[in-house]
């Protein structure tokens, strides 16, 4: 019998501690600061929850009526035109599960709407998780997004999900985008693809499977995807942003793309000082795709204007005063010209050409971009299309020996160009037959730069031949 009164006694304690942890009055401050110290009182809301979850919102002038969802492993904010959450839809937003983890147990957040931050005047009653309880699977990485270089001021965020599916795995990323700049949060899917080679980014309305036709599609260097995936701060190609992940992506999401790790033939990155060691900025390397036997290299670079280019090697003026220049062409087959207005010319020396060519550090003063990776057939393709660059009798044949009007330039040229090659066969000696070396100095003594460019591309060809047993 006491055991029955002490139960009836403490029923009504318990159920109205029951309706403050489902019900509650609570104000809504706006910070300047991600600590939530700095207040801006002037956007102070006051957010009345109800037992079932609907949030009656008070602002200065207006009143809305918010209650959030969980679909798909995604967070949504619903808006409905009568009290109480009733008489129809009439909004939705996405919303990031960091932004719900953090608002929905009073914590300091970021608000994408205002690019301000925002934290409760009290813990939130559990009521307001009614219908989102369920958004804690899959994991998810969260990702902001910047107005800097630097990646200090932020201006919105994202998250990447990779959903539990009974089919296997395509490379489909559930993203969920909040940013001041858009109408509306969104929710789209996300697939990263190696094609050709080429790093390729397409945007789908189907967030689960990335099926259907791509709503956007972006092109991106190995390099860029290299910093991105491993929580680097690199430019937002949709807009003028930059974006970063707060850690780094699973490598297990991108292993479908490792055949674009060692695709490109090359790249170029900027240098600042004498020794070339200063740290890569990958938003800045430039990629060669591919190299046709005319010498037309198909380029990648990080740009949202031209991201995908062709270039050749050009050659003016004449002995000690010749100069390399790079023309420029639009698309990746070198047919139509790109004028001055849209892509520099730089230009070097002959020499100059062939030592960066051969990926010497240029000079800081250069301004120019240091190359890396280039093998030395590729070097002879190149040098090949460039071989009217040269001095020679119109005679000069295979075999014999070309009377020419080489100058010491032209002999430097030879001389420096023959070292990386006979330092290559040199290092590859148990498959190199001692004549070949020969040959390459014999060419180096006639001085005629032509026939020392075919007899590379010959010696090369002949070389790839016996390495592969063919």
């Amino acid at each position: 019998m006491q055991s029955k009164m002490a139960v009836q006694l403490l029923l009504p304690h318990l159920l109205a501690t029951f309706m403050r942890c489902s019900e509650a009055t609570l104000g809504l401050s706006v910070y300047r600061d991600p600590s939530c110290h700095s207040a801006k009182a002037i956007n102070h809301e006051v957010w009345e929850v109800s037992e079932h979850g609907c949030c009656t919102v008070n602002a200065a002038n207006t009143k809305k009526y918010l209650q959030y969802v969980c679909v798909d492993g995604g967070l949504l904010e619903l808006r409905y035109a009568g009290s109480g959450c009733s008489g129809g839809m009439i909004g939705r937003a996405s919303k990031t599960r960091n932004w719900w983890d953090t608002m929905a147990k009073g914590g300091c957040t970021f608000d994408d709407k205002a690019n301000t931050y925002i934290k409760f005047s009290s813990y939130p009653p559990t009521s307001i998780q009614a219908r989102a309880s369920d958004c804690n699977a899959p994991p998810a990485l969260q990702l902001y997004k910047y107005t800097d270089n630097l990646c200090t001021i932020p201006s919105g965020e994202e998250e990447l999900k990779k959903q539990p599916s009974k089919y296997e795995y395509n490379g489909c990323l559930d993203v969920t985008i909040t940013d001041a700049e858009a109408e509306s949060s969104s929710r789209a899917g996300a697939k990263f693809q190696c094609l050709d080679g080429i790093v390729t980014h397409g945007t789908f309305k189907d967030y689960l499977y990335c099926s259907g036709e791509s709503l956007r599609d972006q092109m991106h260097t190995w390099a860029w995807l290299q910093a991105y995936t491993s929580g680097e701060c690199v430019p937002d190609l949709r807009s003028d942003q930059y974006l970063k992940l707060t850690s780094a992506v699973p490598s297990s999401w991108i292993a479908h793309m490792q055949t674009c790790a060692s695709a490109a033939i090359a790249r170029m990155r900027p240098v600042t000082n004498s020794g070339c060691d200063e740290p890569v900025n990958s938003s800045s390397v430039v990629e060669w795709a591919s190299l046709a036997p005319d010498g037309c290299i198909s380029v990648v670079q990080t740009s949202k204007t031209m991201p995908r280019y062709s270039q050749r090697f050009r050659c003016k003026g004449s002995g000690d005063n010749r100069r390399i220049f790079l023309e420029y062409f639009a698309g990746s087959s070198c047919k139509a010209v790109l004028d001055g207005s849209v892509a520099g010319t730089p230009e070097w020396s002959f020499t100059g050409w062939l030592k960066w060519l051969n990926g010497a550090c240029p000079s800081a003063q250069d301004g120019f971009q240091k190359l890396d990776g280039l093998s030395l057939d590729n070097r002879a393709t190149i040098l090949s299309a460039l071989a009217s660059c040269a001095d020679e009798e119109p005679d000069a044949t295979d075999g014999g020996t070309a009377a020419s009007s080489a100058s010491p330039t032209d002999t430097a040229l030879v001389t420096s160009t023959t070292v990386s090659a006979s330092s290559y066969f040199s290092s590859n000696s148990t498959t190199n037959p001692s004549g070949l070396r020969g040959g390459i100095a014999q060419v180096t003594n006639s001085g005629t730069v032509r026939y020392f460019f075919s007899k590379v591309a010959v010696a090369l060809t002949v070389y790839a031949s016996i390495g592969s047993g063919n």
